[in-house]
């Protein structure tokens, strides 16, 4: 008997799995026409946008934990998002369709599984923590089995598109509308909103220099001469010779600084962003008549997305890139362009460098007094308070002048210069010793560079005539490791001296005894406090802590309560690794205090906890616990009597 050949082996059904299966009437509405494929890769494209732009909108509000690489958009996100995916699938199906046009009957059989692949690869992208290999196959395989179930129905798919198409078309004005008026309009708005403020009030600038340890800065001792500006202006008010961070990393230590609250009451996460619950030093200002600007070149944890630009009316953030409308800022607002950018720049070599996207300190300095410029016309009577944040001596340690002076080693080889960028990410197990002193060189070379950047910062208030009726603040938000503890390196790994203890310098016209020096341990918790208490707002203040010049005004340290511990901690939400892990953050939340004499540190573990007691009067390189030493178990009785009144006393983040 004659074996009958099966239409597979006679040829007679070769098509794609999405077509074989499907009525051949079908098939051919799949973009058998331009008019089809640019319906389709437009449906696509704006249906992907929003769902894209839906799950950000989701994260934000359900989650409290912020990723970063999410976080950093454009503020017109509303429309570019939507806008951007459609402009890449008009590409994508103009490149489909010409295939189409080549070969029409691969052109076929492409047209829904390669918009389904891109759309599906759209949403995955935008999902966190997922790796884009991953994406591409969860893409390419849902693209595969969805297909056939769509093209059974093409007809139907055809005529929604062409219906819906329209509507999205509306929604996606109606978005860039609401986007303009949200954000084009905000600043305005508010401006209009303020309240008047007091004749004569005066201004106040807060600088934060990002990732700054004192005990590298020459005006603190060093023997290297990092730091000629500071020193100039630190004859014109006072230095605190032992100030110290809230926490060793951003996030938390800028939110103490701006609300006056620990870190416990701020947060109860690692990403979460700072809360509406307390009220921070900008919005209060802002409130009392201040015209309130913020120019941050940590662009990580300070921007926006983080709450820490809550009450300022003005904040310039995300490299200066925040407000701009530019198709490469559109297509960087959307997962998919900015993967999509990225692949182009790689391919042809242009794409940014290690510090392309840093805002150098000449860049805050332009920013700051161009806002400035602008307002002493259009707002000449109002006082101003302006937050200031420089991110040089992060990690990459490199200069953006070259002409600035170098300390020591200079990178000399591409592995040489390769350490300095991948610093952040180098395993620190096995460093050489090389590697740590060039990175601790460039370190100090960021210093000058930023200290001379400050100068011409402080030439121009001079010229302006600013001094006179301006406190001014410089400080930093924590330092930086570089090995002094056993395999400690950057920060947020401790609560160290090297990772906590950091300058602070407050002049202020009249009201700072100028070139004296405080010894005693000062918490950057009491910059609130300080801030209304010069400007005479005491009794209005919503801010916990005592001001800073109870150090210098005995009359009104008479009036204060006993002051607080000098308190610092780091909890950062990890499930502890292991009691005896080599960095202490991950061994568990936690906490220290301060004393004239003594550090004491604990750590909080599954079941027990830790403590470490260092004499600081003579060993300052906290090298030596005490805690086992029957003489020093008074100290420690009252550390952790503080310890526990502290805890009772913090209003719980939740």
């Amino acid at each position: 008997m004659q074996r009958l050949a099966s239409p597979r082996r006679a040829g007679g059904n070769r098509r794609a799995p999405w077509i074989r299966n499907a009525p051949p009437s079908t098939v051919p509405a799949l973009g058998s026409t331009w008019s089809a494929w640019l319906i389709m890769s437009a449906w696509f494209g704006l249906v992907s946008g929003l769902l894209e732009l839906g799950l950000l909108v989701v994260r934000k509000l359900l989650y409290t934990e912020a990723a970063l690489g999410a976080m950093q958009i454009n503020r017109h996100f509303l429309w570019m998002i939507p806008t951007a995916t459609l402009v890449l699938f008009l590409a994508w199906g103009a490149l489909v369709g010409l295939i189409g046009r080549l070969v029409p009957r691969a052109g076929a059989r492409l047209a829904l599984p390669a918009h389904l692949f891109l759309g599906l690869l759209t949403l995955l992208l935008a999902i966190q923590r997922l790796h884009v290999v991953a994406c591409l196959v969860l893409a390419f395989g849902g693209s595969y089995r969805l297909a056939p179930w769509l093209a059974f129905r093409a007809a139907r798919f055809d005529r929604l598109a062409r219906v819906s198409l329209p509507g999205l078309v509306g929604l996606l004005v109606i978005l860039g509308s609401v986007s303009y008026h949200r954000v084009a309009l905000a600043e305005p708005r508010a401006l209009a909103a303020l309240p008047p403020a007091a004749p004569g009030a005066s201004n106040v600038i807060l600088i934060v220099l990002d990732t700054v340890r004192a005990d590298h800065l020459s005006l603190y001792g060093y023997e290297r001469g990092t730091t000629p500006n500071l020193a100039r202006l630190a004859r014109r008010g006072v230095r605190f010779a032992r100030a110290r961070s809230t926490a060793p990393w951003t996030l938390p230590s800028h939110a103490s600084m701006f609300t006056g609250r620990w870190p416990c009451e701020l947060f109860s996460r690692q990403h979460q962003p700072l809360g509406p619950r307390h009220p921070t030093l900008a919005g209060f200002l802002r409130d009392q008549g201040y015209l309130t600007a913020g120019f941050v070149a940590n662009t990580y944890y300070c921007n926006h997305w983080f709450g820490l630009a809550r009450g300022f009316l003005h904040y310039e953030d995300d490299s200066g890139q925040e407000l701009v409308v530019s198709p490469g800022a559109m297509l960087r607002a959307s997962d998919l362009g900015k993967k999509t950018l990225e692949i182009v720049e790689a391919a042809f070599g242009v794409g940014p460098g290690p510090t392309a996207s840093r805002k150098d300190a000449a860049r805050i300095n332009q920013e700051f007094l161009t806002w400035l410029s602008a307002n002493s016309s259009a707002n000449a009577n109002r006082p101003f308070f302006a937050f200031l944040n420089y991110l040089d001596a992060h990690a990459p340690y490199l200069v953006p002048n070259k002409s600035a002076p170098h300390f020591g080693t200079v990178p000399s080889t591409p592995a040489e210069y390769s350490v300095l960028v991948d610093w952040d990410v180098t395993d620190k197990r096995n460093v050489a010793d090389r590697s740590v002193e060039l990175a601790r060189d460039a370190y100090d070379d960021c210093l000058a560079y930023l200290d001379s950047q400050l100068g011409h910062l402080f030439d121009e208030l001079e010229r302006r005539d600013l001094f006179a009726n301006t406190m001014v603040i410089i400080t930093s938000d924590h330092g930086e490791h570089f090995g002094e503890h056993p395999r400690l390196y950057s920060h947020a790994q401790s609560l160290y001296g090297p990772e906590l203890d950091v300058p602070l310098l407050v002049v202020a016209p009249q009201a700072v005894p100028a070139g004296r020096v405080v010894a005693d341990p000062v918490s950057l918790r009491d910059l609130p406090a300080t801030v209304v208490h010069w400007l005479g707002l005491s009794s209005q203040s919503p801010f916990p802590g005592q001001p800073l010049s109870r150090h210098w005004d005995h009359d009104l340290a008479r009036t204060l309560p006993q002051a607080e511990p000098v308190f610092s901690e780091s909890a950062l939400g990890h499930k502890p690794a292991s009691p005896k892990h080599a960095i202490p953050a991950l061994r568990g939340p936690l906490s220290a205090m301060l004393t004239d004499r003594h550090s004491y540190i604990r750590t909080d573990g599954h079941r027990k906890h830790h403590e470490e007691l260092y004499d600081l009067t003579v060993d300052p390189e906290e090298t030596t616990n005490l805690v086992g030493l029957p003489e020093h178990q008074e100290s420690l009785e009252v550390f952790r009597a503080s310890y526990e009144q502290l805890q009772r006393d913090s209003v719980s983040p939740n």
